[in-house]
């Protein structure tokens, strides 16, 4: 079976103090059997966040522009339309604070691909 391709879609803005939580719960996707993607939407952050997120290859970093406003609205439609060219055999859209959890998550997705 070849490897399973996972990718996660995440926004943030200013989340180096969360990155390092985060990125410790995304390297759980990572194996001998996954090829496993992270693409951060970034809101122009003012602080360490892309400077921490270049240390990782696995990850790219998409830049929007919301003029420094919190926009209810866009990140939606980020949400909503941002895995639409994916050709992933999984993709998991959330925050940069929300984990998607199972006990062996890369077991559980073999099987329902499988299925």
């Amino acid at each position: 079976m070849s490897k399973l391709k996972i990718e996660l879609y995440t926004c943030g803005w200013n989340e180096e103090f969360q990155l390092p939580f985060a990125i410790e719960y995304w390297k759980r996707f990572i194996s001998d059997e996954t090829d496993f993607k992270v693409i951060y939407y970034d809101n122009y952050s003012t602080d360490n966040s892309l400077e921490i997120l270049k240390q990782y290859p696995w990850i790219t970093v998409k830049s929007f522009n919301t003029n420094g406003e919190m926009n209810e609205e866009y990140l939606t439609f980020i949400r909503n339309n941002c895995w639409k060219s994916s050709n992933a055999d999984f993709v998991i859209v959330c925050d940069v604070d929300e984990q998607f959890y199972a006990k062996d998550i890369i077991k559980e997705l073999k099987t329902l691909k499988e299925k």
